[in-house]
């Protein structure tokens, strides 16, 4: 049998490979103008990768304006920064001298930081160096001479070449999303100085006490503070944020967030003694007095862990509304569905739908009876650890109620320093404070705030069908940016004017920087947050295998035959399942589709060739993993017989 002859038996990639060598009669398919959905400027998936994937993995302007340059040998960071940013332009297609010039004015500003001096023509001969490594190592063929049968595209002169396309540079799907870190001139100042200070003193990321501080400001804002977002019509925002800071124990979640609800929780402790005693007179009172009297209500900012039952009591008496502070929120997400099988998990994700939009809410119970809370508002701010959301989104009910959250992928913890209390963490309690106090009434936008506003209305708009047709989850989440807009708009204006000035409108260069902090930052840390967490696209284990399978066996043209024949993630997938898989390989970078001679001819796609020579390195781990697996296989389905 074959099977028994090691010797004789091939790989379908390898007997494709031998048949391609052999001479015989080929019929050429013509090169025609590719149309379609592997072209087409309206791709979804084209306009998915242009709009995000390209930008994710590397800021290259942050990245020079963190750079620490501490002389020749005296440590710092600024070879490897520069050997990064330096490849990063090149391959994005800026010109050598452009990229020379931009590395060493940077390396001069780092060294300024740092009180020292640079010799500038070694500083530039290195810059060159390394520019130079990186293009030889990335050559750009010459084109040849035109000859008399080259190409031409209608409007050229006869002889004229066409131009080349430019090369595709496929997506790392294997690789991780670094989220930017917190930019300088979008933030509030108070809430900029105390995360960049207090970060710097305890060790921990800046981003995450900046968006942590806000979310504290965002719930002592009260909820009666709210911005008309639109000129007519009755849509109106308050402040209130959901921001949960993701990683791992190293990356200091927990002193985090107890540095930034501190104020807060003064404010709460405070409102708990002159409630203790109200409620001891209103208990000295008599019968017949206590009848006419109403309790004095029982007003709370911040709720650490309760019951649904236990939080509706609160929120009735808490017009202003509160912060619901948790430390691991995947509990919190948790035990919303500790009904499971019941309608009770249901009624819970409803009430915390409403909490995040606002507004009133009612509740009817047999034995608590009936209550109205009129203003239902609450912020929540706590810590993730990603594994154990991962393991909630696929064991719950997926009703957008994760992707309401502010996600911050915090980077790892370092060393603080040991010292007292700075002006800026002042500033920033002594803000919260007034914030409680705000006595504010409606603000709307300007005109100019309001164009501003419609710009990002439809710039999400033109993007949501295509993350959608990615990337669910995170097209959800982007689905609330409309209002998270109108949120940081409010926010921002309360945090700069907290005594409460007359002024009433936002204005323009205020919306802009929201607008910038939302797009620059926070929509770029939710992709790292989904992408990472959960996968970058929703078929992503799919998407890795045929990757995988790809590159393993050097595959230039890729069909349904083809990825059936691969491991058993991808046997199993139906012609509809390919054709999605390999629109998405299309959108970043993998593939082109080819053109069908007939409209009912099965789809076939070409693999970019440079996939074959970026991704070197992980083609031979794929081809040894699935060596291993043979062998492995071989050894436990033809075991050696025992000697006799």
């Amino acid at each position: 049998m074959l099977s028994d002859r090691t010797d004789l038996r091939y790989e379908y990639a390898e007997l494709e490979r031998l048949i391609a060598t052999t001479q015989a009669p080929l019929l050429h398919r013509k090169d025609r103008p590719r149309t379609g959905n592997g072209a087409s400027a309206d791709n979804p998936f084209l306009a998915f990768a242009a709009a995000y994937i390209d930008q994710a993995p590397l800021d290259v302007d942050q990245l020079l304006a963190d750079m620490v340059y501490r002389g020749p040998g005296g440590g710092g960071n600024a070879h490897d920064t520069l050997l990064r940013c330096t490849a990063a332009l090149l391959t994005r297609g800026e010109k050598r001298e452009a990229v020379i010039e931009r590395c060493l004015a940077a390396l001069a500003l780092a060294a300024v930081r740092s009180g020292r001096t640079i010799d500038p023509a070694r500083e530039q001969t290195i810059i060159e160096e390394m520019c130079d490594s990186w293009i030889a190592k990335h050559p750009v063929e010459e084109e040849s001479p035109p000859a008399d049968d080259s190409p031409t595209k209608p409007g050229n002169k006869p002889g004229e070449r066409a131009a080349a396309e430019p090369v595709t540079i496929p997506v790392n799907l294997w690789n991780t999303f670094d989220p930017p870190r917190l930019p300088h001139g979008l933030l509030p100042s108070v809430i900029e100085d105390f995360a960049f200070e207090q970060g710097a003193t305890m060790g921990a990321d800046p981003a995450g006490l900046a968006v942590a501080a806000l979310a504290v400001c965002a719930a002592a804002v009260p909820d009666s503070v709210q911005l008309r977002v639109k000129r007519y019509g009755g849509w109106y925002e308050a402040t209130r944020l959901w921001v949960g800071l993701v990683g791992d124990p190293s990356t200091k979640k927990t002193p985090i967030i107890n540095q930034v609800v501190r104020p807060l929780e003064r404010i709460d402790a405070a409102l708990g003694h002159t409630y203790a005693a109200a409620k001891a007179e209103w208990d000295a009172l008599d019968k017949e007095t206590k009848r006419a009297t109403p309790p004095p209500p029982q007003v709370r900012v911040k709720l650490d862990d309760a019951t649904i039952e236990a939080a509706q009591e609160v929120l009735r008496d808490s017009p202003g509304g509160v912060l619901y502070h948790r430390d691991e929120l995947s509990g919190f997400f948790g035990s919303i569905d500790k009904y499971a099988g019941h309608r009770g998990a249901a009624t819970d994700r409803g009430f915390w739908l409403q909490a995040y939009n606002g507004g009133s809410y009612t509740y009817d119970r047999v034995k608590r009876g009936s209550a109205r809370i009129e203003h239902l508002s609450v912020s929540v701010l706590g810590g993730i650890q990603p594994e154990p959301m991962r393991k909630l989104a696929a064991d719950t009910v997926d009703d957008g109620l994760i992707q309401r959250l502010v996600t911050i992928m915090l980077r790892p913890g370092g060393v603080g320093r040991d010292e007292e209390m700075s002006k800026a963490v002042e500033n920033y309690e002594s803000l919260v404070e007034q914030l409680h106090q705000m006595q504010l009434g409606d603000v709307a936008l300007d005109d100019a705030a309001r164009e501003i506003r419609e710009e990002m209305e439809c710039k999400h708009h033109d993007e949501l069908p295509a993350i959608e047709l990615v990337n669910k989850k995170l097209a959800a989440h982007f689905g609330k940016y409309d209002g998270i807009f109108a949120r940081l708009c409010l926010l921002w204006h309360c945090i700069e004017n907290p005594a409460g000035s007359p002024l009433l409108q936002i204005g323009a260069a205020r919306a802009r920087r929201v607008a910038d902090f939302l797009s620059r930052f926070l929509a770029r840390h939710a992709i790292a947050f989904y992408a990472n967490v959960y996968g970058l696209s929703d078929d992503h284990d799919r998407l890795t295998a045929v990757a995988g399978y790809i590159l393993a066996h050097r595959v230039e043209r890729l069909t349904n035959r083809v990825i059936q024949r691969g491991d058993r993630t991808m046997r199993g997938l139906k012609r509809h399942d390919i054709e999605n898989i390999c629109h998405q390989l299309d959108a970043l970078g993998w593939v082109t589709e080819a053109q069908r001679k007939r409209s009912n001819d099965a789809p076939r796609w070409d693999v970019n060739p440079e996939v074959h020579r970026i991704f070197q390195g992980r083609a031979k781990q794929e081809t040894e993993r699935r060596q291993r697996w043979r062998e492995i296989i071989g050894a436990k389905t033809h075991p050696e017989e025992e000697d006799t």
